[in-house]
């Protein structure tokens, strides 16, 4: 008998402890527009062709880019279907925004080389602004 509770009791944890969150997208864009005036919301599908990124290895995502090159202010909140592969189609995009803003926008480009990057709750999440924590902290309280 102490042993099926014992059974029990580590499949409980581990259900319990592989429970994702699922973040409300919307809802998430509403509470970051303020930081973002100059940005138009881009989809999964409209970045992979006008960027050239393999988008099948993320299910959904909010894109914020700027309107104007001569921002970069951009936001992406990612939900990955496979981690690794989105990382690294979104890290490779990252590269290709600094190798054109280091040419002609320094403060730009710097403050993509300071953009924050977090894991949080199974989704991949880029900030690059001035106000990173700020942004941050509204998609934490806005999820």
């Amino acid at each position: 008998m102490k042993k099926v509770l014992l059974v029990l009791l580590g499949v409980f944890l581990l259900v319990g402890c592989g429970k994702s969150t699922t973040y409300d997208l919307s809802k998430v864009e509403k509470g970051v527009t303020s930081y973002y005036p100059d940005a138009e919301v881009i989809t999964l599908e409209r970045l992979g062709k006008k960027y050239d990124v393999d988008t099948s290895s993320m299910e959904e995502g909010l894109i914020l880019m700027p309107k104007l090159a001569s921002n970069a202010d951009m936001l992406f909140v990612l939900k990955p279907k496979e981690k690794e592969k989105a990382k690294k189609e979104i890290d490779d995009l990252f590269d290709m925004f600094l190798t054109q803003y280091e040419m002609y926008y320094e403060e730009e480009y710097q403050k993509l080389k300071d953009k924050t990057v977090k894991e949080k709750d199974g989704y991949l999440i880029y900030i690059v602004s001035n106000e990173s924590d700020q942004v941050l902290k509204a998609i934490e309280e806005n999820h």
